[in-house]
């Protein structure tokens, strides 16, 4: 519960201090892609300070590029 607080806190503290230069600097465009990515980075760090396991990104590509890898395979043997 404690790393989660701390995320918490961590995450608090880079609104607070990005938010106003964002405001200024950009549209509201990038500021929803920055609170997306903030949040769903708050959320697997989160999720990994709990040890909820997250999968990894390159088990999809074994998955996707395994069967074109087996008939590549079979077309050349």
């Amino acid at each position: 519960m404690l790393p989660s607080l701390w995320i918490l806190i961590i995450t608090t503290a880079i609104i607070v201090f990005e938010v106003p230069k964002l405001k200024k600097s950009f549209g509201k465009k990038e500021i929803w892609v920055f609170f997306i990515l903030l949040f769903i980075g708050t959320g697997m760090g989160i999720a990994e300070s709990n040890q909820i396991k997250l999968p990894n990104p390159l088990d999809w590509f074994s998955i996707v590029f395994k069967p074109l890898n087996e008939i590549i395979e079979t077309l050349l043997s």
